[in-house]
């Protein structure tokens, strides 16, 4: 099927041999027109989950204001609220139905009765322009359907991917050339392989094939638009100049990291739920903008290095953390992580308007650094905490943060214990 992109609402067939979600449906309603979006679901593969968690998500496009209707199939719901919070979306409920407008691409969690067991995610994404002829000899299409590409489907230079809402992709890609491109509104899966990755499995030494597209050396290159689904290993790492944008992401595996760029990358509109970093802040000159981020049990949103790397001049801006679900403490723990850091210099960090609305936060802070590691010149503006942190944070190092307007539960920060910074710690903190 080519997807028509001057429709003004724009929902995908559900793939053939995929069932749809027996947690939720979702209708949206455009002009007195209804259509139903096709709901998907992931079923956790987390050790320690005893199968009990489960993701629902839907995709659709459109171009102006759209009532959504979000239907809990399985028990009662008397209550709703919808993430990130900041949006300040208010959904009504009667006959176990959310119903609620939206009049902007939106990524948010459908929470009812405050329950994120079986969670909803809707994926509201804006209408595509100039979508690629299936025929096209130029590029690699993908149509509603299920495809197997295998693991590591190798890209080359100049290559263009188009996976069409309603295409379900199983595998992975490994980006060999600059100036790849890989987008639509469909999905790529590694969930097929998920017994080669499953703890205690001897296959679980293949998660190094199972990094979603992976184009460390491939520079100039975009993606934008696909979600991407239990994975084991990173969702996503981009080389130099590359742009991800519109990227969604919900992984399971401990070890299911969500995005790194490399130097002068760009990374905007993003949703990731993860159980391992959701962000990597490796390297120099990187912009990120408007991720918001549901942090399971392992790993840590922001994610500043694991061992000896030098990173200055990253820009983090508008970000929200909706969930937190930490159970029990390691080593990265925490919303700000630097972890096995052993010198290198972190200088010239801003964090503008990033908001934390777990309020049960386990940590904010764990620089856990030896030898001559520093952070320096290093800007918090607007940090907003929805509750004070449970554990008190770790430094370690040579360390100087600077918070302009951080608040706890809608109150101004006036000291460094309200962040959870020991006493002793109390010197590294500048607070205005």
């Amino acid at each position: 099927m080519h997807i028509n992109c001057s429709a003004e609402v724009e929902t995908y067939p559900g793939p053939d041999g995929i069932d749809a979600s027996d947690q939720y449906s979702v209708t949206v309603l455009q002009d007195g027109q209804r259509y139903p979006a096709f709901v998907y679901k992931s079923t956790t593969t987390f050790h320690r989950d005893k199968r009990d968690r489960t993701t629902s998500w839907t995709t659709f496009s459109f171009s102006k204001p759209i009532q959504v209707e979000v239907t809990k199939l399985k028990g009662r719901a008397k209550s709703c609220v919808i993430r990130p919070s900041r949006q300040s979306i208010q959904a009504r409920v009667r006959d176990n139905t959310a119903t609620f407008i939206i009049d902007k691409p939106q990524k948010l969690s459908i929470e009812f009765d405050n329950d994120i067991t079986h969670s909803m995610l809707l994926f509201a994404d804006p209408i595509e322009e100039d979508c690629p002829d299936p025929a096209d000899p130029n590029v690699l299409y993908f149509g509603p359907g299920q495809h197997d590409i295998g693991i590591g489907r190798e890209l080359h230079h100049n290559q263009n991917v188009y996976i069409a809402g309603g295409a379900y992709v199983w595998g992975s890609f490994r980006v060999l050339g600059d100036e790849v491109t890989v987008r639509g509104r469909g999905v790529l899966s590694a969930g097929k392989w998920r017994k080669y990755v499953t703890k205690g499995d001897p296959g679980s030494g293949r998660l190094h094939d199972f990094k979603m597209i992976y184009g460390r050396s491939a520079n100039d290159c975009t993606y934008e638009g696909i979600t991407i689904v239990d994975f084991p290993s990173f969702a996503m790492i981009a080389g130099k100049h590359s742009v991800i944008s519109n990227i969604k992401t919900i992984g399971w595996y401990h070890n299911c990291d969500g995005i790194a760029i490399s130097e002068h990358g760009l990374v905007s509109d993003c949703f990731l739920k993860v159980n391992d970093d959701a962000l990597k802040l490796y390297w120099d000159h990187v912009r990120i903008n408007d991720v918001t981020i549901w942090q399971y049990k392992n790993g840590a949103p922001f994610q500043w290095n694991w061992h000896s790397m030098s990173p200055r001049d990253v820009q983090v801006r508008d970000c929200d953390v909706v969930h937190i679900e930490y159970d029990h403490d390691a080593n990265n723990r925490a919303v700000f992580n630097a972890a096995k850091k052993q010198g290198g210099h972190h200088r010239d960090f801003l964090f503008e308007n990033i908001t934390i609305e777990e309020p049960q936060l386990w940590r904010l802070f764990a620089f856990n650094m030896s030898g001559d590691a520093k952070v320096s010149k290093t800007l918090f503006r607007n940090l907003r905490l929805a509750g004070p942190p449970l554990h008190q944070n770790e430094m370690h190092g040579d360390i100087t943060l600077r918070f302009d307007n951080a608040t706890v539960a809608g109150r101004k920060v006036n000291t460094p214990k309200q962040l959870g910074f020991p006493q002793s710690d109390a010197s590294m903190i500048q607070l205005q």
